[in-house]
């Protein structure tokens, strides 16, 4: 096959792509900083492009790297430059950090302590389910409301009656 042809066949194929294939894959839904429409690339699973977080991880692996496939003929290389990524990332953030001021430096801890990672949802259900371990916390640390004399009369008479009851032998509550 000489050249031309195999542009042609190539040709043939990019448009056949463009034209029956492509007009039916998903696409990203992400909005276009320049004038708010939808992004119109191709959707990866996520329903996002490689430009909107296609590449990201879901759920709680979110923010975990993305190792390269050991099969590839260039993992190596591929986790190498990965490794090294990394590194560089590191070593930006603590340089970041020991430029902070002490105030800086409390403002970051805070934020980072009241923003985990990990789903919104799941963020919303652990606030409410500390909110609400703190709720019966103060209800059970409450002291008990001091007794009033006429509850304690009433009662003492309730306690007699019952005795006199046991003693002749009568169920009060049949």
């Amino acid at each position: 096959m000489t050249s031309a042809q195999n542009r042609m066949q190539a040709r043939e194929a990019i448009l056949r792509w463009h034209g029956k294939l492509r007009p039916t894959r998903a696409r990203c839904g992400a909005k276009r900083k320049y004038d708010g429409e939808p992004c119109q690339q191709i959707a990866m699973a996520n329903g996002r492009c490689a430009y909107h977080g296609g590449k990201t991880g879901r759920g709680a692996a979110w923010h975990k790297p993305g190792w390269p496939n050991g099969d590839a003929p260039d993992a190596e290389q591929k986790l190498a430059r990965k490794l090294k990524d990394q590194a560089r990332a590191a070593n930006k953030r603590a340089a970041r950090l020991a430029a902070m001021t002490p105030e800086e430096r409390e403002r970051h801890d805070v934020w980072h302590r009241t923003h985990r990672p990990g789903a919104a949802g799941q963020r919303a259900a652990d606030r409410m389910r500390r909110k609400q371990a703190a709720e019966m916390r103060a209800l059970i640390d409450q002291p008990a409301p001091p007794a009033d004399a006429a509850i304690d009369q009433i009662q003492r008479a309730i306690d007699e009656l019952e005795r006199q009851a046991a003693v002749a032998n009568i169920n009060i509550f049949d």
